[in-house]
């Protein structure tokens, strides 16, 4: 596993759960054309890895955006990307997409990689907060599961 991204990742967690974190990477071209503001918060949410949410009456809320997608738009974890011909996030990490590219960058195994970022591996999937995820993370990388 690579404990250096894996600890990058928790802290980028840890700062949307405490409301600090800050979007440093500009938002896939595709979004452009979407009806939603690019200057407006991102939400956290496991559903996907991102995507604009419209509200009542395709009233432009913002987006969400589960751990993985946060991760996108951080420069700290700068080979993590998405394809720029969708307003939905999408991770790449060099010629690998999806959740094979997320195993591949943090070089996580199949499981490992579930039990972290997917919400249906979490008792209330619904429910899920950036802490929990990081809590895993860290539960990973300090060795009390592998």
């Amino acid at each position: 596993m690579n404990i250096e991204r894996l600890e990058i990742m928790a802290t980028i967690l840890d700062e949307v759960e405490a409301g600090t974190w800050q979007r440093t990477v500009p938002y896939p071209h595709a979004l452009e054309t979407t009806l939603v503001p690019t200057d407006v918060p991102v939400h956290f949410s496991m559903e996907c890895w991102g995507f604009p949410s419209v509200g009542d009456h395709d009233t432009p809320c913002g987006y969400s955006a589960c751990a993985i997608g946060h991760a996108i738009l951080d420069k700290r974890l700068p080979e993590l990307v998405t394809s720029d011909n969708t307003p939905a996030f999408v991770p790449q990490y060099r010629d690998d997409r999806c959740w094979d590219a997320v195993e591949a960058y943090f070089d996580l195994t199949e499981d490992q990689a579930d039990r972290i970022f997917n919400q249906d591996s979490y008792i209330n999937a619904d429910g899920v907060r950036a802490i929990q995820v990081a809590t895993r993370i860290r539960a990973l990388t300090g060795g009390y599961w592998s």
